[in-house]
């Protein structure tokens, strides 16, 4: 990849000032007048820490824009490198809705399967439940999330495995909602890793890295563990709190297997980007099917197997988000030109939608 000098990436702080509108018939100076008046913005916004941390885009074979800015660790006096790697929280769901795909696409398993039949520790009433459901947040099923942060912290458990089988055998929610509509639900992405890893006889981590890590070309990405596993030296440390009063987060994110242990580098998201363009990660027709068969959650976005679909200038791309404990994180992916924006901040309070929203406004402008 090249790096274009002079482009800039779209960004304001929604707390600070007015979100720029870029017009879809924007002339080329037009753009890149706004783009210059927002860099300014940008770099003033990175000096009084409202956000710290690496911003990326690419269209095609170009680096449009990237941006480093900041401390990754406060303590050290450590600066942000473009290679940093930060915890990415639920963007680990589109990982996980890759992983579910590629096993259906081998015939390992179907998405119509019942999730009782991976996991029958679940209660009987929920046998109407299968993996789409789960996949596209409709399931009607309690999210159990915080039964396993306690199955961890008190209840013993050593991983993911035995920490979900505390949950379902202490969990007195038996009965789902009739007619289940779009309601995010953490839980279910465990259920799917669980289901994915019994499905294929090996650990999750383990599908992660094989089906979507290794031929993507995420040379640093992981997918957090509990001890004695360690992170890579070039992690981030998180903060929450304020510019002026930041507090070091802990965020214990190998909790959610299938919902938050992604850790990764811009370049990584970039990666995952070109390798899914390319048929590396899954075909043709599951690709389409996160546009084609997803779920309505809003008046404005849709869901479909762990990625928001979203429309700018009448174009559709896929996007997550993830964090709040530290971390915030943005990627997101048009679905018919290669273009691609990657936001990632070690400030749990960084506004990163509003770059991530941006950005993509103008490099979907024609």
């Amino acid at each position: 990849m090249r790096l274009l000098a002079g482009t800039m990436v779209v960004y304001l702080l929604a707390t600070a000032s007015p979100v720029l509108a870029l017009s879809q018939s924007q002339s080329p100076a037009d753009r890149s007048d706004a783009l210059a008046a927002i860099k300014r913005r940008l770099t003033s916004d990175c000096e009084a820490g409202l956000f710290a941390g690496v911003v990326k885009a690419v269209d095609g074979d170009d680096v449009v824009f990237q941006h480093v800015c900041g401390l990754a660790n406060v303590q050290s006096a450590q600066p942000t490198a473009a290679d940093t790697i930060f915890k990415a929280f639920s963007i680990s769901k589109g990982i996980t809705g890759l992983v579910v795909m590629k096993l259906a696409e081998e015939g390992v398993l179907s998405l119509d399967d019942p999730i009782r039949r991976y996991v029958p520790e679940t209660p009987e009433s929920w046998r109407g439940v299968n993996l789409q459901d789960l996949l596209h947040h409709t399931s009607g099923l309690p999210d159990l999330t915080e039964g396993l942060l306690a199955a961890y912290t008190t209840g013993g458990a050593s991983d993911h495995e035995s920490a979900m089988k505390a949950v379902l055998a202490s969990t007195e929610v038996t009965a789902i909602e009739p007619e289940p509509a779009w309601r995010y639900n953490n839980f279910g992405y465990e259920l799917l890793a669980l289901a994915a890893s019994r499905a294929a006889g090996r650990p999750f981590a383990a599908l992660v890295q094989d089906t979507v890590f290794l031929p993507a070309g995420m040379a640093d990405a992981d997918w957090e563990q509990p001890a004695p596993w360690t992170p890579s030296p070039r992690l981030a440390q998180g903060y929450n709190g304020t510019p002026d009063e930041l507090r070091p987060a802990t965020s214990l994110v190998y909790v959610q297997q299938g919902a938050g242990a992604l850790h990764a580098s811009a370049d990584d998201f970039l990666a995952l980007d070109r390798g899914w363009r390319n048929g590396s990660l899954i075909g043709e027709m599951r690709s389409r099917q996160n546009i084609e068969g997803a779920v309505k959650a809003s008046e404005t976005v849709r869901y479909g197997y762990g990625w928001m679909v979203r429309t700018a200038h009448g174009q559709a791309y896929l996007q997550h988000s993830g964090g709040n404990n530290g971390f915030a994180a943005e990627f997101a992916r048009s679905v018919d030109r290669p273009i691609a924006v990657v936001v990632l901040s070690n400030r749990g309070y960084a506004d990163v939608s509003t770059v991530r929203r941006n950005l993509m406004d103008a490099l979907l402008a024609r």
